[in-house]
């Protein structure tokens, strides 16, 4: 991205204060500007409107002063891809006349390069394998091997039952369902009654599903166990 001129800055900074804002100097601008939004699909937009290679800064620089717990980026980004294919955006080009949507073109030429070249690594390890995936619990020394065509689905399907890995420093952890890590204290409150409820959790993606599993309703906003009874009485 290039450099913010001079003149640039000071046009910035005057229409930050017409809406009520301080300067681009303000420590507090980011917690000022993450009050507009209040919702998944509104914080979502600013994420779609934003360059791929500076999404991260802005997700990083606004995510801690946001009203909600804010869900993983990927998981943005997922959304928003999804929602391109599905309603058939046209993607600008840099003329008047921009192009009709191809899938794929939401990702940086970089990520997309980065990202198929892992996959044809991980593809190659899964054939010698004899293609499936095997897992060996840290904790526990639980083995479990997941088949499948390719490496992408077979990752999926451990996934989906509960299995999470990280890589420390070049050190592969491999967790079975029953000893998952809480990497993370993930806040959430009720919209309602503004009861606050902290949870351990590997990562926010889980734990909306802890909090579901709960009783807790999660949409845009969070509706607690107590609340989301009540409106179902009435």
């Amino acid at each position: 991205m290039p450099a913010v001129t001079l003149k640039e800055r000071q046009v910035i900074n005057r229409k930050l204060k017409e809406v009520g804002f301080g300067g681009l100097d303000d420590p507090n601008l980011f917690s000022q500007i993450a009050t507009l939004y209040r919702t998944h699909e509104s914080f979502r937009g600013l994420l779609m409107s934003t360059a791929p290679d500076q999404r991260r800064i802005a997700y990083e620089a606004l995510r801690p002063h946001l009203c909600f717990a804010a869900k993983p980026l990927d998981v943005y980004e997922r959304e928003i891809k999804e929602k391109a294919e599905r309603e058939q955006w046209d993607v600008w080009n840099g003329t008047a006349y921009p192009d009709k949507f191809k899938v794929g073109e939401i990702e940086s030429d970089e990520y997309r390069l980065a990202r198929q070249a892992q996959e044809a690594l991980d593809q190659v390890a899964h054939e010698k394998a004899g293609g499936r995936l095997e897992l060996v619990c840290t904790r526990c020394t639980l083995q479990k091997f997941f088949p499948a065509v390719n490496r992408r689905e077979a990752t999926r399907l451990a996934h989906d039952e509960g299995w999470r890995w990280e890589d420390r420093n070049g050190t592969k952890k491999t967790y079975c369902p029953q000893h998952v890590p809480g990497r993370a204290t993930m806040m959430i409150e009720c919209a309602k009654c503004e009861k606050k409820h902290a949870l351990r959790v590997w990562d926010e993606q889980d734990g909306y599903l802890k909090a579901r599993l709960a009783g807790w309703v999660i949409a845009d906003d969070c509706t607690c166990p107590g609340c989301a009874t009540r409106v179902l009485i009435h």
